[in-house]
């Protein structure tokens, strides 16, 4: 199932995200290594236990090194997806899952 959360700027979408992964126990995927340390920090804050957040541009560089097999969330998919396909992303559709 994929979920999709559309909100404005802090509007609590990786506050959600950190939710999710401390309940199901997957990782989430960002954009960069600050972002890591950002979510690892108000994890923290929030005493909630998550894997370890996992940088987009870690992830292409070492997927070996990553068991995904239960799936990833994806904090700010747009910025992941723009470094996956080295190309700024202009515009997208989601399929909304009943």
């Amino acid at each position: 199932m994929t979920n999709v959360i559309c909100e404005p700027r802090m509007r609590g979408k990786t506050t959600r995200m950190i939710v999710e992964s401390h309940k199901r126990q997957i990782p989430i995927v960002v954009s960069n290594a600050t972002q890591v340390k950002i979510i690892i920090e108000q994890a923290k804050e929030m005493d909630k236990e998550i894997p370890k957040p996992i940088s987009a541009f870690d992830l292409l560089r070492n997927r070996e090194r990553y068991n995904l097999i239960h799936g990833v969330l994806i904090d700010e998919a747009s910025a992941v997806l723009s470094i996956v396909l080295g190309a700024r992303i202009e515009g997208m559709t989601v399929t909304k899952e009943d």
